[in-house]
């Protein structure tokens, strides 16, 4: 192999390591799991799991499989862009430390009511934001 052709599978790589990444940082997100929590259930650190999430780290295929079953996903919905996420998971783009707090604070609420009542407001807030009328 050629050092162009080495090259592009390298960048090929790293592609995929972050698409991979986003993937298990969204799912990981949608389910209001810290990256400690999540590493204890793989059996790495929470650390591990931000070097998988950045794509600086390639999941090992065995955890990959771990994580599929874990997230109720197949091992390929890691690295393709095509939604087979279950229901639950779709939605969050936004990957960030507020997103984690909001859905760890929501799952704390025990009244059904009161979780209905935020979620429409929320709904509410996100289209008026959206539509720049807010």
């Amino acid at each position: 192999m050629d050092r162009a052709a080495a090259g592009e599978s390298s960048k090929d790589r790293g592609r995929l390591a972050q698409r991979m990444g986003r993937h298990i940082k969204e799912e990981r997100l949608n389910r209001g799991l810290s990256r400690h929590e999540l590493g204890g259930r793989l059996g790495v650190s929470g650390q591990q799991i931000d070097k998988y999430e950045s794509g600086r780290d390639t999941i090992p295929l065995h955890r990959l499989f771990t994580l599929a079953r874990l997230f109720h996903r197949t091992p390929e919905s890691f690295w393709t862009d095509v939604d087979s996420r279950s229901p639950a998971g779709a939605g969050i783009e936004t990957a960030d430390r507020s997103t984690l707090e909001l859905v760890r604070a929501y799952k704390r609420i025990t009244d059904a009511k009161l979780r209905r009542q935020i979620l429409q407001l929320m709904k509410r807030m996100a289209s008026e934001a959206q539509s720049g009328d807010g």
